[in-house]
Parts: C-alpha cells; sequence; structure tokens
C-alpha cells in the first residue's frame, strides 16, 4: 500500500512552527470557583454553585455564563459588572425545558415526515430509496453516500422488523419499513434529493407549496433536533440554519410571524420555532403545544437575569402577534 505507515507518521519530524499549546491545567471545584471570583461573577451561594459545576461541569456552564461576560466576543474572560451565578444557572435550566419541548414536538413531526414520504415514494416503487432514477439527476454521490449510512444503521439495527426482512427478504427493506430507520437529519438529506414534484407533493400535505422553503426547514429542524438530543445549548445558539422566519419565496397560508428586520435574527433559534409551531398546528389542529411553548418562553425565561429572547431572535412584542396568540 502507497503512502507512509503509522508507525513512519509517528516518527515524522517535529514542526515547532505547528507547535500546540498544552492542555490547561485541571482545576478542582473550589479552584474553579475562585477562577470565577477572580473574573468578576459573584457567587452568593458558593455550595450551590459548587454543586451546579460538578453535577454539569465547567465547560459546559460556560457556553451559558459568556453572554455575561463583559466582551462575549473578544480574548478577554472578564465578567460584565452584576453576573451572578444564579443567572447563569436559571439559563442553563431554561434552556433544559426548551430542549425537552422541543424534542416533543420534533418527535412528532419526525415521525409524521417519514410516513408521508414512505407512502408517497413507495407508491413509485417499494424501493425507492434505493433508486437513484426516481430521484434528482444531481443527486448520485449524495445519494450513495446516504445510501451507505442508511446500510449501515440497518446492519447494526436488532428492531424485529429488520431481523424478519433479512430472514424472509434477503435483508432487503421496502421504504416504508427503512424509513423507520432514519434519523431527522436522514430524513431530511433523503427529502433534499427528492425531484421537486415529490417535494411538492409532501410539503402540501403539511400546507407549504413551497419546496424550497419545507427543505430549508427540515434541515433546520434536523439541527435543533439534533443539539437537543445530545444535550447542546440552543437558547441563543448561533448558524442554526440561516433561514428567515417568513422563508424563502412564497410564505404558506397562515405562516405570519412578526420578525426582525433585515437578517438580525435568521442564524438563531426564532425562525426555527416559527416552523416547527406551524407544522404541529398542521399535523395536529387541537395539539396544545404551541401554547405551552408560548408559555414557556414568557414566563420560564430568567429576564431577571439581563438577558432578553432577542438573543434568540425574537422581535419585541412577538407574544401578541396573532401566529403566537392563536
Amino acid at each position: 500500500m502507497g503512502g507512509l505507515s503509522f508507525s513512519a507518521e509517528m516518527s515524522a519530524p517535529h514542526n515547532p512552527a505547528s507547535a500546540k499549546r498544552p492542555p490547561k491545567p485541571h482545576l478542582s471545584i473550589s479552584g474553579q470557583l475562585a477562577l470565577l471570583e477572580s473574573r468578576g461573577m459573584r457567587i452568593p451561594d458558593p455550595d450551590y454553585a459548587a454543586e451546579c459545576l460538578r453535577r454539569a461541569g465547567y465547560y459546559r456552564l460556560s457556553g451559558y455564563w459568556k453572554p455575561f461576560q463583559a466582551d462575549p466576543r473578544g480574548a478577554s474572560e472578564q465578567f460584565a459588572p452584576g453576573a451572578a451565578f444564579p443567572d447563569v444557572a436559571a439559563l442553563y435550566v431554561f434552556d433544559k425545558r426548551l430542549r425537552l419541548d422541543l424534542l416533543d414536538a420534533l418527535e412528532r413531526i419526525e415521525i409524521a415526515f417519514r410516513a408521508e414520504i414512505a407512502h408517497h415514494m413507495g407508491a413509485k416503487h417499494p424501493l425507492a430509496h434505493r433508486r437513484e432514477s426516481l430521484l434528482r439527476p444531481k443527486a448520485a454521490e449524495k445519494h450513495a453516500e446516504w445510501l451507505a449510512a442508511h446500510d449501515r444503521e440497518a446492519m447494526k439495527s436488532r428492531e424485529p422488523f429488520v431481523k424478519h426482512h433479512r430472514e424472509h427478504y434477503g435483508g432487503e427493506l421496502p421504504i416504508w419499513a427503512a424509513a423507520e430507520l432514519w434519523s431527522f437529519g436522514g430524513l431530511s438529506k433523503f427529502y433534499a434529493m427528492m425531484r421537486g414534484a415529490d417535494q411538492r407533493a409532501v410539503a402540501a400535505r403539511f400546507g407549504v407549496e413551497n419546496e424550497r422553503l419545507m427543505e430549508n426547514w427540515l434541515r433546520g429542524m434536523a439541527f435543533v433536533r439534533n443539539t437537543a438530543a445530545h444535550h447542546g445549548r440552543l437558547w441563543n445558539r448561533g448558524s442554526i440554519g440561516r433561514l428567515s422566519p417568513r422563508g424563502m419565496g412564497k410564505p404558506p397560508s397562515g405562516f405570519n410571524p412578526p420578525t426582525l428586520p433585515g437578517a438580525q435574527s435568521h442564524d438563531r433559534i426564532y425562525p426555527v420555532l416559527c416552523a416547527i409551531v406551524f407544522l404541529v398546528r398542521q399535523i395536529l389542529p387541537d395539539s396544545g403545544w404551541p401554547g405551552r411553548l408560548r408559555k414557556l418562553l414568557l414566563t420560564k425565561f430568567p429576564k431577571d437575569s439581563g438577558r432578553r429572547l432577542s438573543e434568540m431572535g425574537f422581535p419585541k412584542k412577538w407574544e401578541n402577534s396573532p401566529f403566537w396568540r392563536e
């Protein structure tokens, strides 16, 4: 085989120019508290703060106290006047509640889209997900990667229906069975590979006429779902989907959330929340979930901390708009 062997790579000459700094030294919990205090954070209850650090970890919590720093985007890690640990903890708890609520809604959306795509494409061919000819002409490379990932998932699956198809059908899963193995990310990628007419047919079942908009929504929701499932920070996360709250092109009927001017909120979670609210109403018109989300945002967000929902992309007085009051 060509190329360097493992041993040759390990013995390659060291380049001082590429040398990296050593890892930061380990700090005890008391040392972590002392460091925070030295940077200007007020810690009124050291025992409570120590327990939070022990349960959640310094590094995870650092994402929540960064907005409290004097210069969140700069090199200095000094805190702004008034920064207090209880406010950081309250923000962390709010974010956890938000993640759990979103996972509830995204489960409903994911399952509904799996079923609709499987039903629509299954009418074309039971193995439509394996048929490159049924997808966009330029999707060949992406489809090969997607299918390889899908097959790896099927190979390691212990689901009874997968075992049944291994024993009786040579492991060939029809799309209505295969879709049960798709992650939200896999679902969104398959939708992106579908032909425009098929995308429009699926999107129309959810009250959306614009297939590009739906593709964008699914990509943003897949990011949010994966972040939430891995306990990541969402509340002021940037680069979520780069989508406008109104979407791309003509918005669907009934989708009229208030927006911030320009592109101020496009990479925050607000546009994705608007999409989730709209789709939940389409899938389950009587669901109380949109109301629960509104209540969470209004009553559980720690406003006393000095933080604002605008950091999530929310415009002023959003809660008074018809879209959020329905």
